[in-house]
């Protein structure tokens, strides 16, 4: 009894250190809610992008499903189609001028959509690279200045 007791604690503290809202040096927000849904962002000059969808984690690994947003587009003498949706929540558009607008802006979803999968470690979130290693090392800064930012999420 004592060890599944203890087991549930240490399960239940795992599971609410990772929720919560990280940023990186590099214009990304991402929050991790409770329910195990997420909302990511990234913002550059005039280039922006987001995503939302479902995270799970197995051990120190994050996961993530996204799930897009889509809205309908109604146009005279067509069939309905879905498109992308600009926020994130869906609409039906029937001016074609106001779909051609979102679709050449600066921003909209899942232009940077966030890695698959982060691996979690003392309150930061870890990029795992396409050969599964983690990128824990510092990137000098595209000024002229010598300074060096870290590359994984840490919370807020």
């Amino acid at each position: 009894m004592k060890t599944l007791v203890l087991l549930a604690f240490l399960l239940i503290a795992v599971k609410s250190e990772i929720p919560g809202i990280y940023r990186s040096h590099f214009g990304s927000t991402l929050t991790l809610n409770n329910d195990h849904t997420f909302y990511y962002s990234w913002k550059f000059d005039l280039a922006s992008s987001w995503s939302q969808g479902k995270w799970t984690n197995n051990k120190d690994t994050i996961y993530f499903d996204l799930i897009p947003v889509y809205d309908t587009l109604r146009l005279a003498d067509k069939p309905d189609s879905l498109v992308l949706s600009s926020t994130n929540k869906p609409k039906i558009i029937t001016d074609n001028n106001t779909f051609a607008i979102t679709a050449v802006s600066g921003g909209g979803q899942n232009r940077y959509p966030i890695m698959i999968k982060l691996f979690h470690k003392n309150g930061k979130l870890y990029v795992i690279n396409n050969s599964g290693k983690l990128e824990t090392k510092k990137v000098k800064s595209l000024s002229n200045t010598n300074e060096e930012y870290k590359t994984w999420f840490f919370k807020k």
